[in-house]
């Protein structure tokens, strides 16, 4: 895994998946994970390589007490990297996916991964919400077709209400939206499930 400093409110920029860096890295706890992961693939005797790829990653998601970035990007590997495998880091729920490897890569247009996998899994109500990418310093964004807005932030989702628009008071108890236009994850549903839920709701 590659990290350095982005000019991007500072943020730690780092580059998931090639494996010429993987493999070149020397870095210990690197090089062990990528034995373990060799072994433990090995060891599973049935199954094809997606098969086995996709039965050590339920063994570890079972097994994660708690959810923060590696749940969702194992849980929702193949949304969380579409775009690529470069991103721009400030905490496990600000990141930004980069569409290049360039000195200042914010310059072109950039995706939250969250954002991007909420989108893909809405279904047929797609066609009601619309991914905004962002470019330069400005974040990317999901935009209802009301005009609200969903940032995912390290407090959770962050709504943006325009003035000639409200929230229900039972959807702002349902899903316990607090002063500050935030909702957060439940037990029972993780960040990604309760932010499509949502979305469905207000449509």
């Amino acid at each position: 895994m590659y990290i350095r400093h982005c000019n991007f409110y500072q943020w730690e920029t780092y580059l998931f998946g090639k494996f010429n860096t993987i493999f070149s890295c020397e870095e210990d706890n690197i090089s062990n994970s990528i034995l373990k992961l060799l072994d433990t693939y090995l060891a599973i005797e049935i199954g094809s390589p997606r098969e086995k790829l996709e039965m050590i990653i339920a063994d570890k998601l079972n097994n994660m007490i708690i959810r923060d970035w590696r749940y969702y990007f194992l849980k929702y590997y193949d949304k969380m990297l579409m775009y690529g495998s470069y991103f721009a880091k400030e905490n496990d729920f600000e990141i930004e996916c980069l569409g290049s490897e360039s000195s200042n890569p914010l310059v072109a247009y950039h995706i939250n991964p969250y954002i991007n996998t909420v989108s893909l899994l809405m279904d047929d109500h797609t066609i009601a919400t619309k991914m905004h990418w962002g470019i330069y310093s400005y974040v990317s964004t999901l935009k209802i077709n009301n005009g609200i807005e969903l940032y995912s932030k390290k407090d959770g989702w962050y709504l943006n209400i325009p003035e000639n628009q409200t929230i229900s008071e039972d959807l702002r108890k349902k899903y316990n939206i607090n002063e500050k236009k935030f909702f957060l994850e439940t037990k029972e549903e993780d960040r990604i499930e309760i932010a499509i839920k949502f979305c469905k709701d207000l449509i």
